[in-house]
């Protein structure tokens, strides 16, 4: 995902939903290309929450 949001530049957007394996639980956060930076909004959070998706991948 975020290969791809830098790929398609500055401006580039989406919504991400992400879920348990049954499906049962869910949770959505937007990702954003601004000027190359990319951020991840969590409006539940009211954070940015770049570090905390780096760490899930890694």
């Amino acid at each position: 995902m975020i290969k791809e949001i830098a790929e398609v530049g500055s401006g580039a957007r989406s919504i991400v939903y992400m879920h348990n394996v049954s499906g049962a639980v869910g949770h959505i956060f937007k990702v954003a290309n601004h000027k190359g930076g990319i951020n991840f909004v969590d409006g539940q959070q009211v954070v940015l929450q770049l570090q905390a998706v780096i760490n899930i991948i890694n």
